[in-house]
């Protein structure tokens, strides 16, 4: 298969097996996900979040909660709150320079106005305003919960994620040179040096036999 690499295609696909994955050290990350009406923010467990199934935006931060408020989309990263439109374009970053209490523990509603908490205490969100109102512990939060992300949202994720840098090729490469499954390449050598063992032997077996015929 090696010597036909340019004549199979499928040995230039990337490996999205998850076992043989991790075999080469990729470990599959778990989503952290929020809900946002039919909508979902998702990390990975890098600096970046997805909306739905697409990479959205830089986040500084754990990722912490989302909700929809007037017409936006408030993301909240440990350090920073990042308001995306409805078509998940980032209209502005509000971090501590503009007074943001971090950090950012959780986000949620209090009725109808927004909410986070910091170091426990609970402020009230005024996004024109940028002000932060400390209220107490006994309003009412509804927070931002994280949910379970849909089948084929959580697998395109995962594997976009993880990437295409390992391909079938490589795996045939690795199999073939001993490398893959922790087996080592002095096996193969070793193997290899024992096929040439058996080869000298033989021609070695061959010739005395015919030296005595000759005799």
């Amino acid at each position: 298969m090696l010597n036909h690499v340019s004549s199979i295609p499928g040995l230039h696909e990337p490996v999205r097996s998850f076992w043989l994955l991790k075999a080469y050290g990729i470990e599959a990350p778990t989503p952290i996900s929020y809900a946002v009406g039919n909508r979902y923010i998702t990390s990975l467990g890098s600096d970046y979040f997805y909306l739905d199934m697409e990479e959205s935006a830089y986040c500084r931060g754990t990722l912490k909660g989302a909700v929809s408020h007037d017409n936006m989309i408030v993301v909240a990263c440990g350090d920073e709150l990042v308001l995306l439109s409805e078509l998940g374009e980032v209209v502005e970053r509000i971090g501590s320079a503009y007074g943001l209490p971090a950090p950012v523990e959780s986000l949620g509603l209090c009725g109808e106005a927004l909410c986070l908490s910091s170091k426990n205490q609970r402020y009230k969100i005024n996004i024109d305003q940028l002000s932060w109102l400390s209220v107490s512990a006994e309003v009412s939060m509804d927070r931002s919960k994280p949910v379970k992300l849909p089948q084929e949202y959580q697998g395109t994720l995962v594997q976009n994620y993880m990437g295409d840098s390992i391909s079938w090729e490589r795996v045939l490469l690795d199999i073939h040179s001993g490398r893959l499954l922790a087996l080592g390449p002095w096996l193969m050598d070793i193997a290899a040096l024992f096929l040439i063992m058996l080869a000298i032997s033989g021609v070695s077996m061959w010739y005395s036999g015919r030296r005595r015929k000759q005799r």
